[in-house]
């Protein structure tokens, strides 16, 4: 009789990598060291250290989600975005780091961009 095992969808995952990169591994084996070395849980969810140290990326990362959204953003650090009651913010820093790029390559951006860009910088750098 021959068991057909439902592995976790991260452990499908790794597997899938790991074969494509040449490696001969059995999911058994892939799932028993993702839970050895803390990337995930006995049920295949993500540990809490895997997400903290980004082995893992979070399905629904608001802040990833948010630079998809708004691909001007992907330029500025993760560190200068803050999600608030499911909301992301981002800092002044965060700001003015995506308005001078958008002034050093206007050729990039149309004029309502440029405008918006100058009017931020005057505002949080005066």
């Amino acid at each position: 009789m021959k068991f057909n095992i439902k592995y976790p969808n991260l452990v499908e995952q790794a597997y899938n990598q790991l074969k494509k990169d040449g490696f001969s591994v059995t999911k058994a084996q892939v799932y028993k060291r993702m839970l050895n070395i803390g990337m995930i849980e006995k049920d295949g969810t993500p540990t809490q250290k895997a997400l903290d140290n980004g082995l893992i990326e979070s399905p629904q990362n608001p802040i990833r989600m948010f630079k998809a959204q708004y691909p001007i953003f992907s330029i500025v650090d993760d560190k200068h975005f803050k999600v608030v009651d499911g909301i992301v913010k981002i800092d002044a820093k965060g700001i003015i780091q995506a308005s001078t790029y958008i002034l050093k390559n206007k050729k990039d951006f149309n004029n309502y961009q440029i405008k918006q860009a100058r009017k931020l910088l005057k505002e949080l750098e005066g």
